[in-house]
């Protein structure tokens, strides 16, 4: 009974597309009930997905605007999943039917879905962004750039314990998308500004998340490419002073009762991505370091340590 009405389904679909060649009127109809059938098992996947392309390439336009309003009208994380990898996994690659509209179409309706996305909706529609036209004019990178940020929330507070940590992997997969965006037009100032602020200070906490360090490491190195291109702050010893903490717990002073020739055990990628990220930021606020002489004296002490672990492993 279950083979024949498996049999049934497949024979059902493979019709729909001569029904709908001949009938433009039910392409909205039958459009939206493939569009919910992509969520079948993988034995099942397939037919749906060859119908729905058979449909496509008889009606692009109104195909595509079917399965789009399915994506925004569905609470189905799985049917949302399915219908995006279907638009920009398979559709995109359909090349001879890539018009001009069917451009716009997929990216205006790709920054409608970006706010609302989960991590892997996300994943789907902004490598098909970043890829388009908008990269190449500064509005239209600087669109992206403000799309990524409103989505990874800097302007406001971080938690990063908050939704079992996926809320670090969010800030983390936007800053990733963002990252190539930024050049002497576009400014990373904003994001860098977040990371001096929420992220360094909640370092530890992030640490105690699952790949914990891993997620550590990557914030730095995060930090250190925003720094870059980062413009004018309007209190820059403010946000550096988060980076000179951070930097010191990594660089630390050289113990008074031990013996100095044994090489300290140090995280050369932290400090890294840290003296970078200090010396892009420092410039704008020159005196950070020889306003206090104790201050100084301090951090050259820490460098002359942390010369000692470099030649060590040199050795």
């Amino acid at each position: 009974m279950f083979l024949n009405m498996f049999q049934i389904r497949i024979s059902a679909m493979k019709v729909l597309p001569a029904i709908c060649k001949d009938s433009k009127e039910y392409v909205p109809k039958v459009t939206d009930i493939l569009a919910q059938l992509l969520q079948l098992d993988e034995s099942d996947h397939n037919t749906p997905t060859n119908t729905l392309s058979q449909i496509y390439k008889e009606d692009p336009v109104g195909t595509l605007k079917t399965v789009f309003n399915h994506v925004s009208s569905t609470d189905d994380a799985t049917e949302r999943e399915k219908c995006l990898q279907f638009i920009y996994k398979k559709i995109i690659k359909m090349e001879e039917k890539l018009t001009s509209e069917i451009y716009d179409l997929l990216l205006e309706e790709g920054k409608k879905i970006i706010p609302e996305s989960d991590a892997t909706e996300f994943g789907l529609v902004m490598p098909y962004l970043t890829a388009s036209k908008l990269t190449k004019t500064i509005a239209g990178q600087q669109e992206l750039v403000n799309l990524v940020a409103e989505k990874a929330e800097i302007d406001g507070s971080f938690d990063p314990l908050e939704e079992n940590g996926q809320n670090v992997n969010r800030v983390m997969m936007c800053v990733d998308f963002a990252l190539p965006l930024f050049n002497a037009n576009i400014e990373s100032t904003k994001f860098t500004k977040f990371y001096c602020d929420q992220i360094l200070p909640n370092y530890d906490a992030i640490g105690t998340l699952k790949d914990g360090s891993t997620l550590q490491y990557h914030a730095l190195k995060q930090l250190a490419e925003l720094s870059t291109h980062c413009g004018k702050l309007e209190n820059p010893s403010l946000h550096v002073v988060q980076i000179f903490d951070k930097l010191k717990h990594f660089m630390p002073l050289p113990p008074e009762d031990a013996d100095l020739e044994k090489m300290p055990n140090l995280d050369f990628t932290s400090v890294e991505c840290l003296l970078y990220a200090f010396h892009r930021l420092a410039r704008q606020c020159p005196d950070f370091l020889t306003a206090d002489p104790a201050v100084l004296k301090d951090f050259r002490a820490r460098l002359t340590y942390f010369s000692r672990g470099v030649g060590g492993c040199k050795k």
